[in-house]
């Protein structure tokens, strides 16, 4: 049986306002970082309240009121976790030849966000940002150490820390789910590429610097090229493995597998970017996946989620 709670803080002290609420419903996305809570009350609450949900009394939420409706006697409320900050905040930031772990830090440390990256992210940045929110910069830099290294990056918020992780085997879960009644299955080769071609970022220069093709794809999907621009600090001599590893993750035909669940172990544990071990024959998985969206809903006490893997 799950526990569940939702606080707020009142005087200072923590209040469980869970009795007082319903359609509590938050989600999770690979690609946007922060988390996003609603739900409904009759108790009166304002902007920037603190708000807490635990499952199992892991804090699951932590954040604050950013939107109030109210109908009759009813009010419902939008809260964001601490990634608002990463998402709004826009600055101007220069880095010359740093690694891109520092990189990173020094964009969370300029607006006094916690922040565990690890130390092995060591692509060098040299590049300058004007008037971009901290995210998108910090996305960019994971962007540039991806395509030099082939090496994806997870990001997410928790609690008030950001964390960045470069190894998928640590974001593995051990959890127990029941399938509902709802599984879609969907396969696309709208973002296949099937050739790339690395260029200078100097407008003056057209050469093509480097060409990577799969000529088996190009003839099976057609003929899809993209551009990739050497850094700065890059050098010619790494356009082709930039290329490489770039078309290697991005040759392929696309799949999502989207299922809807009831959690009963370790539901607590269920979010995006976690990697879930699990079978089902009738779409030949029998391997661990990523979840990239996770939907989550609690009504009456009952817990359910809808999850979506990509691959």
């Amino acid at each position: 049986m799950n526990k569940y709670n939702l606080y707020t803080l009142k005087d200072n002290k923590l209040i469980d306002i869970l009795e007082f609420c319903g359609g509590i419903n938050w989600s999770t996305d690979s690609e946007t970082v922060g988390m996003q809570l609603t739900f409904s009350s009759i108790k009166k609450l304002n902007f920037g309240n603190y708000i807490n949900l635990k499952i199992n009394d892991k804090d699951i939420f932590i954040g604050t009121v950013i939107t109030i409706e109210q109908n009759n006697n009813i009010y419902a409320y939008t809260c964001m976790d601490f990634a608002r900050y990463l998402n709004k905040n826009k600055t101007i930031m220069q880095f010359n030849n740093i690694p891109a772990w520092i990189a990173m830090g020094q964009v969370c440390s300029k607006f006094s966000i916690k922040h565990d990256i690890p130390h092995n992210i060591i692509t060098k940045i040299t590049k300058i940002y004007k008037s971009q929110t901290l995210l998108d910069i910090i996305k960019d830099i994971g962007e540039i150490y991806t395509k030099e290294t082939g090496k994806k990056l997870y990001m997410e918020m928790d609690g008030d820390i950001f964390k960045v992780k470069n190894d998928i085997n640590l974001l593995k879960i051990s959890t127990k789910f029941l399938l509902g009644n709802g599984a879609t299955f969907k396969e696309s080769i709208e973002n296949t590429i099937t050739k790339v071609e690395v260029v200078s970022k100097d407008e003056k220069d057209t050469r093509i610097i480097s060409i990577v093709e799969d000529k088996k794809a190009s003839e099976t999907f057609g003929l899809v090229t993209e551009h990739i621009q050497l850094e700065e600090n890059q050098n010619e001599s790494q356009a082709y493995n930039i290329a490489e590893k770039y078309l290697k993750t991005h040759v392929s035909a696309e799949s999502e597998l989207t299922l809807d669940i009831i959690p009963i172990k370790n539901a607590e544990l269920l979010r995006a970017n976690r990697l879930v071990d699990f079978k089902l024959e009738k779409y030949n998985i029998n391997s661990a996946r990523l979840i990239t969206n996770c939907n989550c809903t609690l009504e009456n006490g009952v817990y359910k989620a809808s999850i979506t893997f990509k691959w």
